[in-house]
């Protein structure tokens, strides 16, 4: 009779929580909180988003060649590589890829304090404020600061120098900015990737002994995949942690980031796609906004094209419209008694003066530029 309850709260049990469904923790700076996240098995690819100026590729300009290292140094204030980020870390160098208008993917170990430090007390989360993220690199001036971490929990319970191999697996993270850099130069999309010995990837990053002002490029192949975790010929140095890996023929699509440098043989790093965990993390997060008041949402929506102008999310060319209409500027009916007529409306945070009527043409040729764009 036991053996006969114990297997019916079995079946209860599989009913709610299917032995199928794969999960992962993450844990969010901002709230101290852990959320689930529910691997999305058909995910395939998501879009990334390329500005209008920035449709055109800048070609790879081999930069040298140093001892055996193949690197390729690029313009950074071109697309693609000003979607690859130099992150200041406030005591340390990493690098990151814009995966979204605020958020940029990196590496856990990269916003880990101590995290070679064998005291589980002394590994703790960077504080975001103090990252400072450079899209391209840091001679480009296209900055902002980090607003939240979100990060796998047990990277901080995994001490870095004895548990390297297990901690690639949890070995990624997400920066949450305080400006939506990813709306100024675009952004990544991801593809999950299925590796196989010998094909072609290409690193991009910022070697922590070279110049940080562009992005360096760095070709490979792969050796061998286990569990979500990529050994490969590619080059890399510290300061590449972080950085986007991707297909040879697609520098448009992240498919891994790199972790770690590990030197066997004709093996010299490794990526992590983290057991296909990273797309679903990527997708979850890539739109995640800080919680700043004021702050306006990201003007790309989910495929990576921008809403509808009139979506009265109180952006710019909403306000214009507001001034074009109501020249006084006080958002009210003049038909309407004083008393009736609602208070000055506050339109994300900030509003234009008060228009004369060589100031409502000017912003008339504006809003027609911006519908026309």
């Amino acid at each position: 009779m036991r053996k006969l309850i114990l297997l019916l709260a079995g079946i209860a049990c599989c009913a709610t929580v299917p032995l199928s469904a794969q999960t992962f923790e993450v844990w969010d700076s901002e709230t101290n909180k852990i959320s689930i996240v529910e691997v999305d098995p058909n995910l395939k690819e998501l879009k990334g988003f390329i500005p209008e100026q920035s449709r055109y590729q800048a070609e790879i300009v081999p930069a040298q060649v140093i001892g055996g290292e193949d690197w390729y140094q690029v313009d950074g204030s071109q697309s693609p590589y000003n979607r690859t980020v130099f992150l200041n870390l406030g005591g340390g160098l990493c690098s990151g890829a814009l995966v979204g208008p605020y958020a940029v993917l990196t590496a856990a170990h990269c916003v880990i304090k101590n995290v070679d430090n064998p005291d589980d007390s002394k590994r703790t989360i960077r504080n975001p404020s103090q990252i400072t993220a450079y899209a391209g690199g840091d001679k480009h001036h296209i900055t902002a600061k980090g607003s939240k971490i979100i990060v796998s929990p047990r990277a901080k319970q995994l001490y870095w120098g004895e548990n390297r191999n297990e901690f690639s697996h949890v070995d990624y993270a997400m920066i949450i900015l305080d400006q939506p850099l990813g709306e100024r130069v675009g952004y990544y999309g991801f593809k999950q990737t299925s590796f196989q010995r010998g094909t072609s990837i290409s690193l991009m990053g910022f070697p922590g002994r070279k110049a940080h002002d562009n992005p360096w490029f760095s070709p490979g192949k792969v050796r061998s995949v286990n569990n979500g975790v990529i050994l490969h010929t590619a080059d890399l140095l510290p300061g590449n942690s972080g950085g986007p890996t991707f297909l040879a023929n697609d520098l448009n699509n992240v498919v891994a980031i790199v972790s770690f440098e590990r030197r066997d043989g004709a093996v010299n790093g490794s990526c992590n796609t983290a057991g296909g965990l990273l797309g679903s993390f990527v997708n979850k997060y890539r739109f995640e906004t800080p919680r700043l008041t004021g702050q306006r949402p990201p003007i790309t929506d989910g495929n990576g094209q921008r809403p509808p102008i009139t979506d009265g999310s109180g952006s710019l060319i909403d306000i214009i419209r507001g001034q074009l209409s109501n020249p006084r500027g006080r958002g009210e009916n003049p038909q309407q008694p004083r008393a009736q007529r609602p208070q000055k409306p506050n339109r994300g945070g900030f509003q234009l003066p008060k228009t004369n009527r060589s100031q409502r043409n000017i912003l008339s040729r504006i809003l027609g530029r911006m519908k026309r764009s």
